[in-house]
Parts: structure tokens; sequence; C-alpha cells
């Protein structure tokens, strides 16, 4: 019989496991940087506007989302997001968290991860 536990680790995947701005990540992953810039650049008003409001974080990344992927199909979306977790993702993560997720999956350890990002960002992952 076996002594291991069943268990259920959650984290946060902003912040906890990975560092930086996993949206601002994506863009220049699907993009690259001199569109993000560029698109930061004339979204500058309409970003500094939301930086002092109560609610800035779900305003600001739903300006960004808009802008750069309103004409986006799901199923590119889908790809490119599949695309950024196998080869961006591994590179936010700290290694100790890393580590830790590791720990609990070869434990056997049900694994809920939180995260800003939406769930089609991360979902591959």
């Amino acid at each position: 019989m076996s002594s291991k536990k069943a268990g259920i680790a959650v984290f946060d995947f902003d912040g906890m496991l990975s560092s930086g701005s996993h949206l601002l990540a994506f863009i220049r992953h699907t993009h690259g940087t001199l569109a993000l810039l560029q698109g930061l650049v004339m979204l500058l008003p309409v970003l500094l506007r939301l930086a002092f409001s109560a609610r800035s974080r779900p305003a600001f990344q739903a300006v960004l989302w808009r802008h750069f992927y309103a004409h986006t199909p799901v199923h590119k979306l889908q790809q490119q997001a599949a695309d950024f977790c196998r080869t961006s993702i591994p590179q936010l993560l700290y290694t100790a968290a890393h580590q830790q997720l590791a720990h609990h999956q070869s434990a056997g350890h049900q694994i809920l991860i939180r995260s800003h990002a939406p769930g089609i960002l991360l979902a591959s992952w």
C-alpha cells in the first residue's frame, strides 16, 4: 500500500511562479518588440489614464488585447499561445518555483494555477 497522501498544490502564476508581464511577453512573442513598443506608444494616453483608476489592471489588459488581437482568429491565437507556452514560459519561471512545481507533480498532487492572464494564454501549459 502506498504511503503517498493525496494533495492539492495551489500556485499563483503571476509573481509566485514567474516574473514579468506575461501579456507583454506574449505580445512581443507574436508581434515582435518593435510592434509592441509602437502599440504602447500609440496607446500611451489611454494607458496613463487607466494607471490612475481603481480597476486599472483588467482594463489595461483589455486595451492591449483589443489593440493587438481584435482581428486574430481564435484558432490562430490558440496556436500562438501554445507556441508561447512551449518556448517562452520556461524562461519566465523562477528556478525554485519550477522545482516546487516538479516536486508536487512527482508526488501526484493535483496542481491548481491561478493567473490574471486569460485562460487561452496558459491553457496548453
